[in-house]
């Protein structure tokens, strides 16, 4: 992982891996990004309970989220709170949640003090 960047983004990135891959590549971007650097994580996420199924682009992100993992056994469903975990596990804290008013949002997580 090259350093001396401020942020590190991921579109559709770490999902795809295993826990135990992606807190390797957690843990190398760690190193590589200064103190006050970030992450931050462009995902379609699964709704969570009371929120609406559909996105206000019409899309379905629990669909998308199934077709992904029949697709590619072993990632993970998409909930934000699984994300929100497993960064947690690798030093990094949920700073904030962006909804862009479609299917993909951003989650920034920062470097744990």
């Amino acid at each position: 992982m090259p350093s001396g960047a401020d942020a590190i983004v991921m579109k559709y990135f770490i999902s795809a891996w295993n826990d135990e891959d992606a807190i390797k590549i957690l843990n190398n971007c760690k190193k590589a990004l200064p103190k006050h650097g970030k992450i931050v994580l462009l995902q379609a996420f699964v709704p969570d309970l009371g929120e609406p199924p559909e996105s206000p682009d019409g899309i379905l992100p629990g669909l998308f989220a199934v077709q992904i993992m029949v697709a590619v056994p072993g990632v993970r469903s998409g909930h934000k709170k699984q994300f929100k975990e497993l960064f947690e596990k690798c030093g990094f804290q949920l700073e904030k949640v962006v909804h862009t008013g479609t299917n993909l949002s951003a989650m920034e997580f920062g470097l744990q003090a």
